[in-house]
């Protein structure tokens, strides 16, 4: 799973360090540019969890049953608690932003779900190909 956050302004990036792994922020790689032209924002980005990809926002969410081990838990709450941190900063900035959640390699594929949540909110997971409109206009 691959998440990207679009803006209407720039927001802060900074890598995935393996040595400390954790919550980032990177600009589009070239091969990721299609998942532009699914978002109304001029500045997009990609967000890793924990792993190094999105899955590990949704560790323990899927399926808790087998995804229960306490140290990738930690790991997964945290890089949920960082991202809706970001959230919550960007959103201080301006009224919305977007998020495209989708598998590696789906970047062109059209959303096949839409949802919009008001606030700072964050989902508990994500659905393939699913965008999102989070801030304090988008649920009307």
């Amino acid at each position: 799973m691959v998440i990207y956050i679009g803006s209407d302004v720039p927001l802060g990036t900074w890598p995935f360090d393996s040595a400390n792994p954790g919550f980032h922020v990177t600009e589009l790689l070239s091969q990721d540019a299609a998942v532009k032209r699914h978002f109304s924002k001029p500045h997009v980005y990609y967000a890793g969890a924990y792993e190094g990809c999105g899955c590990g926002f949704q560790y323990g969410r899927e399926d808790p049953e087998f995804q229960n081990d306490p140290n990738q838990l930690a790991a997964a709450d945290a890089s949920r608690a960082r991202i809706q941190a970001y959230m919550r900063e960007a959103l201080t900035l301006q009224p919305a932003v977007e998020v495209y959640a989708c598998w590696s390699g789906d970047e062109a594929e059209s959303p096949s779900t839409r949802r919009a949540l008001g606030g700072p909110l964050f989902p508990n997971g994500f659905k393939e190909r699913e965008f999102l409109v989070v801030g304090h206009s988008a649920a009307g």
